[in-house]
C-alpha cells in the first residue's frame, strides 16, 4: 500500500508445515526410558539412564510434572495441584502416576507415569504447524538520489 510517494506499507502471512516433529522439542520419544515398574531395581536402572544426561537436559525432554503451565498458573489434576499430588507421592499417602529420581546435580526429576514410553504430554503425532507474519515498510528513494546517478 502506497503511503506517499516514498512510502510503501506492507504485510505478509504464511502458513508453514514442519514436516519433522521436532520444532517445540517434543516428539515421538523422550530422552529416557521411563520404566512402569516401582521396583528397586527399576529405580536403579532409571538413576543409571539419568545420569548419563545433563540434568537440563532431562528435564526438558519430559515437562509433564511442572507445576505450573506456561502462564504461571498451577496446574491440576483431578482437582489436586501438582505439588500436593509430589507431598502424597514422597509421603507414599495414596496412588498418584507421579515417579522421580535423582538427577547427577541432585535435584529430584518428576514425571507422569500414564506419560511413559514415548507418549507425549504435548504435541502429537502430526508435523508441527506454525504462522509467520511481517510488516514491511519500504523508502523509495528519489531519481535524483546519490544511489540512481550512479546507475545512468
Amino acid at each position: 500500500m502506497r503511503l506517499t510517494n516514498q512510502l510503501d506499507l506492507g504485510f505478509e502471512i504464511g502458513y508453514r508445515i514442519n514436516f519433522s516433529n521436532f520444532l517445540d522439542d517434543v516428539g515421538s520419544t523422550y530422552l529416557l526410558p521411563f520404566y512402569s515398574s516401582d521396583s528397586t531395581k527399576q529405580a536403579t536402572k532409571l538413576k543409571e539412564e539419568a545420569s548419563k544426561y545433563d540434568p537440563e537436559q532431562l528435564r526438558l525432554s519430559n515437562r509433564s510434572a511442572e507445576e505450573k503451565d506456561s502462564y504461571g498458573n498451577l496446574r491440576y489434576i483431578d482437582g489436586k495441584t501438582i505439588a500436593q499430588l509430589k507431598e502424597m507421592e514422597l509421603n507414599k499417602y495414596g496412588s498418584t502416576q507421579l515417579r522421580h529420581t535423582k538427577l547427577s546435580d541432585g535435584s529430584d526429576f518428576w514425571f507422569f507415569k500414564s506419560l511413559e514410553k514415548g507418549q507425549s504430554p504435548r504435541g502429537g503425532a502430526a508435523p508441527d504447524l506454525y504462522i509467520v507474519s511481517a510488516f514491511h515498510l519500504y523508502y523509495i528513494l528519489p531519481k535524483n538520489s546519490i544511489i540512481n546517478r550512479r546507475r545512468r
